[in-house]
Order: C-alpha cells, then structure tokens, then sequence
C-alpha cells in the first residue's frame, strides 16, 4: 500500500485529527503534513501503524467520580441545565451508584437516568399514574413538565450520592 494512503486512511479510521495524532505520537506540529507529502520512512509507519492499530484496542471504561466525593460512587456527570435548581445548579458535578435496574429505585429520591438513545437526564423519578411500563422524570423546577419514559429505554439507572456546586 501506498504510504500517503495508508497514513490518510489511517487518520480518517482513526477519528482524531492530524494535529491530536502528532501530539499523542510525540510529534511537532506538520510532521504527518510532512510524512504525506515527502515520504514516510519506515521507522514512522511501524510507530504509525503501533499507534492506530493500539486505538483500535482501547476500551472506554465509565468515569469515576472526581475528586474522591463519593468513594462508593462509580459514575459522575455534570449537570447542564437548571430545571434541577436551587436543589443541583447547572454546571455541577453530580456523582452516583449504578443499580442493577429501574425496578431498584425509590421513588421521589434523585437519579441519573441514562437512555438507550444516549441522553442524559438528573431528576426525580415517580412512577406513571397513566402507564404501568413507565416511569415519570420530574425535574425539582415546577415550570418543567414531567417526561414519561418507558422502562425499556432506560439503560442505565445511577442513584445520586454527591452534588459538587460550581465555584
């Protein structure tokens, strides 16, 4: 294969930019520019290829809670929004404990709610007067509506321990 393809085919699989690559592979700023254009030597693509094949390896582990807030805590997410507020201002870091499922909640108390579509959501949950299968997201602000949600789309379910506020 060609060097120039397979550096670029390389960067486009890799999904960061030329400019993160250098800074991750020890490089100055335009060494790949440079790589691409005057031919790479063979010393470059071993490392090139070691670090795009090592990407492919990596496994994305859920964030722990910073700071030691919560040393039982094994999630943590930043609150964006103030339908929470006074209770969790917007821009809060909010950490919590994983439960094995929805049916492990108690109703009334905070939960960080992850759905299978990849949002996120801090509130209350109360349980749907109208549907069995569902379950209500009641933020603390009385302005908001209530969201219903099916239990089926809940992937994840983190009960919220620690509320760090914003300097």
């Amino acid at each position: 294969m060609d060097h120039k393809k397979e550096i670029l085919e390389g960067i486009l699989d890799s999904g960061k930019s030329r400019r993160e690559i250098e800074r991750d592979m020890g490089y100055s700023m335009y060494y790949l520019d440079h790589m691409i254009a005057k031919g790479a030597n063979e010393r470059f693509l071993s490392k090139f290829r070691k670090y795009i094949a090592g990407l492919k390896q990596v496994r994305v582990e859920e964030p722990r809670a910073p700071y030691g807030i919560c040393k039982e805590c094994d999630y943590f997410t930043v609150a964006q929004g103030r339908n929470m507020e006074p209770l969790i201002p917007q821009g809060s870091t909010v950490a919590g404990k994983a439960l094995l499922g929805i049916d492990g909640v108690v109703y009334g108390e905070v939960y960080i709610v992850e759905v299978a579509n990849g949002m996120e959501s801090i509130r209350f949950i109360q349980p749907d007067p109208t549907d069995a299968s569902a379950v209500l997201l009641v933020a603390a602000d009385p302005k908001t509506f209530a969201t219903s949600l099916r239990r089926s789309d809940i992937v994840k379910v983190y009960h919220a321990r620690y509320v760090v506020n914003p300097l």
